[in-house]
């Protein structure tokens, strides 16, 4: 069993509630990034909350993320 993290992160589970308020939540998602693609790969957002996105867009940040809704779209994408 691979036990590497997944490149894709389902955040429909991110709410307004649990992103801190020093955006701590978004730079976590740019530093995940930012090493992934340092390494040769990418992440995928599963299924965003619209907060998430809303969120990503207000800061200029949604057009660094490829969003899915679908998990076997999203893991064919790396393929």
């Amino acid at each position: 069993m691979n036990s590497s993290p997944s490149p894709i992160t389902k955040s429909s589970s991110i709410s307004r509630k649990s992103l801190p308020s020093d955006s701590s939540g978004i730079g976590m998602l740019v530093r995940y990034l930012t090493t992934a693609k340092q390494s040769g790969g990418n992440i995928r957002l599963l299924k965003p909350s619209k907060f998430t996105v809303q969120t990503l867009k207000m800061v200029g940040l949604l057009n660094l993320f490829t969003t899915f809704d679908d998990t076997a779209l999203a893991v064919a994408s790396f393929q």
